[in-house]
């Protein structure tokens, strides 16, 4: 079951990602291949919202026999996607989904003390 749901996230991704952003995806694979362009610091995100993005990914793809989705840096590819190929009101959609995640009665639910 894990393999076919990374499979298919892989497959439809591609897809997706390559027709709508392809500037975008061209340069984060060439980043993947090259030491030199190493993400460090989300460019969009602020901490707290980058930190819910990385747990998320991880419960979305998780490590297991092949890299998980924080290993392969999907939260940088994400926030990089998000600042440079969505509107602002698109932008803003993202945030609040992110919030609504995370917010239940005023508590957070998301986001565990580990």
């Amino acid at each position: 079951m894990q393999s076919n749901r990374r499979n298919l996230i892989k497959k439809m991704g591609v897809v997706a990602l390559y027709g709508s952003f392809p500037s975008v995806l061209s340069e984060f694979l060439v980043s993947c291949k090259t030491k030199d362009k190493i993400l460090r610091d989300p460019v969009f995100f602020p901490d707290e919202e980058f930190a819910l993005l990385n747990q998320l990914i991880d419960v979305i793809l998780p490590r297991t026999s092949t890299p998980g989705g924080l290993e392969v840096n999907a939260p940088y590819f994400i926030d990089l996607v998000v600042r440079d190929c969505m509107s602002d009101d698109d932008q803003q959609l993202i945030k609040k989904g992110l919030q609504n995640l995370d917010e239940t009665n005023g508590k957070s639910s998301f986001i565990s003390d580990q």
